[in-house]
């Protein structure tokens, strides 16, 4: 999100000012990833959601464009992840904190270079998603960290799908975000798998 000026805003202040009133995110997004991200509209709660975060009670669903022809088999990512000195992730069978990301592919692109997929995190490492990916050969699109950005492609990671149980009254809430715009271009060349 740019203002006038060109200064990234935060998404907690965007999403106050068009509220009128103060909101809080429960979580955070990389800034290239698009989709959903929880917001409450107090302080209340903070310690429930955040605890339900933390327990990985918040089943968090991503959909990602990767490079190349994703297995039908691959279906558990799981290497281990740390923060590098440079703030980068990387994978560390060593120092790493376990991570688990389940993967199921949903699409191939008609010439086979691009798969859609859905990836669950079990855990919540930073990047877990775009490293997983990388480590197993099939970058997501359009990440110049830990991939190669081809020229006018967008970055393929969508926070799809978010369930949890509401902190007060036990519901099971789901919530969906539709695919970004940048995104119905390429999908229009995937057939069905």
């Amino acid at each position: 999100m740019r203002t006038e000026g060109g200064t990234q805003a935060s998404l907690e202040k965007w999403a106050s000012d068009y509220a009128e009133k103060a909101v809080y995110c429960c979580h955070r997004l990389d800034s290239l990833t698009s989709g959903l991200v929880l917001l409450r509209k107090n302080r209340r709660f903070t310690r429930e959601l955040a605890q339900a975060f933390e327990d990985h009670r918040v089943k968090k669903v991503y959909w990602a464009l990767v490079q190349g022809e994703w297995p039908q088999s691959l279906n558990r990512l799981d290497a281990k992840l740390k923060t590098a000195n440079n703030g980068m992730t990387q994978v560390s069978y060593n120092e790493g904190k376990e991570s688990l990301t389940t993967a199921r592919r949903l699409r191939l692109m008609r010439d086979r270079s691009v798969s859609w997929i859905e990836l669950t995190l079990k855990t919540g490492r930073t990047h877990q998603a775009r490293v997983h990916c990388a480590h197993a050969g099939y970058p997501i699109l359009g990440d110049s960290v830990y991939g190669k950005a081809a020229a006018g492609s967008p970055f393929g990671l969508h926070a799809r799908e978010l369930r949890f149980r509401h902190p007060a009254s036990g519901e099971s809430l789901r919530f969906v975000a539709d695919t970004p715009a940048e995104w119905h271009e390429i999908l229009r060349n995937f057939g069905s798998d």
